[in-house]
Parts: C-alpha cells; sequence; structure tokens
C-alpha cells in the first residue's frame, strides 16, 4: 500500500519542483502542474461555455416553438389548458435568454470584478460568437486567466553558495504555492461555475415536463436552481462564508485567491515556530486550495440530497462546506484551537 502511494506522490513531487537543471532555477513554469492547469482552462472555458450558451439556445427555440402549437391546440379546444403551453413556452424563454439571465444575476452578485459578468456570458451567446473575427469564446478565456498565471518554481535539488537548499520541503511547500494553488483555486471556481450553469439550463429545461409531472414541478426542482446559483457564485459564497464562520475577510476573494493576504503569512518572531514561518505560510495557501474543494464538495452534496439522487442528506453537505470554509481560512482556525487548547496563539493570531 505504502509503496503503491509513493509511486504516486514521488514523480508528482519531482513534476512540481522540476529535474536538477539550471532553467528552474530561473523560475521556470514549463512542464509544470500550474502550467497545464493553465494551459486547460484557456483551451476549455470560452468553448464549453460557448457550447452550453449555444445548446441552450437552440433547445429554447425548439421549445418555444413547442409551446406556441400548445397555445393553438388548447385554443382549439384539442388540448389539456394552456398551463403545459405556458411552463413549455417559459422554459423556451429561459433557455434562449441562459447566458444574459445568468451574467446580469453574476454582476448583480458580484459586481464587475467577479469571474463572470453580464458582459461575458451575454458574448458567449450563439449570434456573437464570431462578431470580433476570432470568437468571442477567447474574449472570456482572457478574463479567465487575467486572474492569475502560474509563477516559476525552483529547483530543490540544487545547493549553491548564496541559497540554502537545506530545507527541501519548505522549497516544494513554495514551489506548489505558487505554481498550483492560485491557478488551481481559478480552474476549481471556474469548472464549477459551467457546472453550475449547465444544471441552471437543465432545470429550465425540466420546467416544460410539467404536464408529465401532473402539474407540479420535478422533484428537487428549487433546490437544483438554488444549488445552480451558489454553484455560479462560489468564489462570492465562500467569501461571505469566511466572513460569517471566522468574522473576517478570507483569503480568497471574488477574483480567486489574494496572495498579499495577511492570513497567509506567518510570522513569530522568537517563538518555537521562528524557523518554520516560511513553511507555515505556504501551507496555508496550499490548505486554501483543499478548503475550496471541499467547499464545492459540500455544494455537489447538497445538490443531490435535494434531488433525492444520493443517501447524503443536506447537513453533510454544509459540514464538507463548514470544513472548507475554515481549511480556507486554516490561520484562523489555528488560532482559535490554539487560543483554545494552549492560551496562546503562538503567532497565528497575529
Amino acid at each position: 500500500m505504502i509503496s503503491h502511494v509513493l509511486r504516486r506522490v514521488i514523480p508528482a513531487a519531482l513534476l512540481v519542483m522540476g529535474p536538477a537543471s539550471g532553467a528552474f532555477a530561473q523560475g521556470d513554469t514549463s512542464n509544470t502542474l500550474g502550467q497545464s492547469i493553465f494551459g486547460a482552462m484557456g483551451d476549455m472555458v470560452g468553448p464549453i461555455l460557448v457550447a452550453i450558451s449555444f445548446f441552450a439556445f437552440l433547445v429554447g427555440i425548439f421549445l418555444v416553438g413547442k409551446g406556441i402549437m400548445k397555445f393553438k391546440d388548447a385554443s382549439s379546444h384539442h388540448g389539456g389548458g394552456v398551463g403545459p403551453a405556458a411552463f413549455t413556452l417559459m422554459a423556451g424563454v429561459l433557455l434562449i435568454a441562459l447566458p444574459e439571465a445568468s451574467g446580469i444575476g453574476m454582476t448583480s452578485v458580484m459586481g464587475t470584478g467577479g469571474l463572470f459578468g453580464s458582459g461575458d456570458l451575454q458574448a458567449a451567446r450563439v449570434m456573437d460568437a464570431a462578431d470580433d473575427g476570432t470568437g468571442k469564446a477567447s474574449t472570456i478565456t482572457r478574463r479567465v486567466l487575467g486572474f492569475t498565471t502560474p509563477k516559476g518554481v525552483e529547483n530543490c535539488l540544487v545547493f549553491t553558495g548564496t541559497d540554502n537548499r537545506a530545507d527541501a520541503v519548505g522549497c516544494m511547500a513554495k514551489n506548489i504555492a505558487n505554481n498550483v494553488v492560485p491557478v488551481g483555486i481559478i480552474a476549481v471556481f471556474a469548472f464549477v461555475f459551467l457546472a453550475g450553469l449547465w444544471q441552471l439550463g437543465s432545470a429550465f429545461g425540466e420546467l416544460a415536463k410539467q404536464e408529465q409531472n401532473r402539474g407540479s414541478l420535478p422533484n428537487g426542482w428549487w433546490m437544483k436552481v438554488f444549488t445552480a446559483i451558489l454553484m455560479m457564485n462560489g468564489p462570492f459564497l465562500l467569501q461571505a462564508a469566511s466572513k460569517s464562520v471566522t468574522g473576517q475577510v478570507g483569503p480568497i476573494g471574488g477574483t480567486g485567491l489574494q496572495e498579499g493576504s495577511s492570513l497567509l503569512r506567518y510570522t513569530n518572531v522568537g517563538g518555537v515556530f521562528t524557523q518554520y514561518e516560511s513553511l507555515i505560510g505556504y501551507c496555508f495557501t496550499i490548505l486554501a486550495l483543499f478548503g475550496v474543494m471541499a467547499f464545492v464538495r459540500g455544494l455537489f452534496i447538497m445538490k443531490s440530497a435535494g434531488e433525492g439522487r444520493s443517501n447524503s442528506t443536506m447537513g453533510h453537505g454544509i459540514v464538507f462546506m463548514v470544513a472548507g470554509v475554515l481549511l480556507a481560512n486554516s490561520k484562523v482556525s489555528t488560532c482559535v484551537i490554539m487560543n483554545t487548547m494552549m492560551g496562546s496563539g503562538f503567532g497565528f493570531c497575529s
């Protein structure tokens, strides 16, 4: 079991540290996990967003036509009333306007500084997809990639006369914190946003099945819409939850990791942890990524529980979300634990 784990962990660690060559001493990003994630976002986020909008547009057009035909049948007394026709027409209109409706909601909640805004999502509409000759998807991609860039890694296997590499663990932690975490957090939020957009469109489409559900909405429909909205506003939601749980603005905001946040730094001058200051700070940054992943996992559990498709409950989802908040704000969490158990913050509260 241990050898199996080591076979997986060691290659990944060497990938982040880089080979024992002088190139990585200059902060190169090639062949690193952070650069790979960055490239994947550039290749996938914009096109997927346009594809979702294109598909929603086509389905919306179909449902609008179907709704009109149902109105015609209802008026000629061959149908079963105008209710199913109205729901079908409403579903079609909402799907056609999915990018605009989502974009307006994002801008209203997060302002223009969020992950996506009204203008970005409007650009994903099929009729605007090639207005600039290169495709609006490129504009959306540039916005996402503009929030962060992967930083170069240092060679943890090379010792120099002026640079102490005795702390190999600290070097590895620094590489992961600088190269992987900022890009990884943006990637998680971006792809969760796409999942939320797809889920919202799917919920709108289910309105057309109102007739099959005997005049009632499908089971878990409102929870599906609610969790879709939460997923599309992931950074803002995590920031608000951090403020509520810890009483402080966390290190993750509407545009990802706030790398200058004091919650990602540790200072314990003259204390027992002085020699580990840098390492502890990098650990705070790495734990922020795991916090985001746990928080998002909680959202998906809530969605499944609300739809009745899982043995998990809403409580399980909330536990994951709270755990994610505590991990993302690990310095504050450690401060509270240290003060409670030891009567001193040992530098974690400063």
